[in-house]
């Protein structure tokens, strides 16, 4: 787990969620997903420390489905309350299900798939990062994004990190136009998804303020570059 949220735990009894109501935003390390051995050892502590930022009204994200199928996606929403979440990219993949009580594996996937359009959870796409650490993604083609794309899911595109793979959330834009040949009006509703669902520190209202001044900015710049 990331210091903070270790630190975030070990200040549970002296209840500190209130002063970072409005800001502060807890992320799941990528640990969790990619070191097998600390699971067990770290679950408990995570999900308490979840439980925690849900009953204090905080907004949370969690990496999941990027080193572990469908199960761990469903976890994430279910068990640590995610509002959206990081890479998502076995998804779609049924041999990625592990569990025996799973029998019908694309039905389940089908099932996780509603559940998530129909909740509006953000998926966080991180197309350059997933190249880097995935060597079943040889190309970006092959990316689970086209499935997302095709459910018409809340997808927006992340870095994931930008230093380590040295990319921009423009770079990825641009990634994902040429890749996957993102239209005009998809380009757009991609981008405002991510302000829609973004952890914003104001009230409701104040947000969808915000996000109609991007709306209107970005068809203005839109308009300005098209012609």
């Amino acid at each position: 787990m990331r210091l903070e949220l270790c630190r975030y735990l070990e200040a549970r009894d002296e209840d500190p969620a209130w002063k970072f109501r409005s800001s502060f935003i807890l992320g799941a390390a990528e640990a969790l997903e990619t070191v097998p051995e600390a699971i067990q050892a770290a679950w408990k502590h995570l999900s308490q420390a979840y439980a925690l930022a849900h009953k204090h009204f905080l907004k949370k994200t969690v990496h999941a489905g990027e080193a572990y199928g469908p199960e761990s996606i469903f976890q994430a929403i279910t068990d640590l309350h995610a509002d959206r979440i990081g890479h998502a990219v076995y998804l779609f993949d049924a041999d990625m299900i592990k569990s025996p009580e799973i029998k019908d594996k694309k039905a389940y996937i089908a099932n996780l798939v509603q559940f998530i359009a129909d909740r509006r959870i953000t998926i966080e796409v991180c197309l350059t990062s997933n190249l880097q650490t995935n060597p079943a993604i040889r190309d970006l083609s092959e990316h689970s994004f086209k499935h997302m794309r095709k459910a018409k899911l809340s997808a927006t595109f992340c870095t994931d990190n930008r230093t380590v793979s040295q990319t921009t959330v423009s770079a990825e834009l641009l990634k994902a136009v040429q890749a996957f040949s993102i239209t005009p009006r998809e380009l757009k509703n991609f981008v405002i998804y991510g302000f829609k669902r973004s952890f914003f520190p104001g009230s409701y209202i104040k947000k969808r303020e915000y996000v109609h001044q991007i709306i209107d900015y970005y068809e203005k710049v839109e308009k300005q570059f098209s012609q």
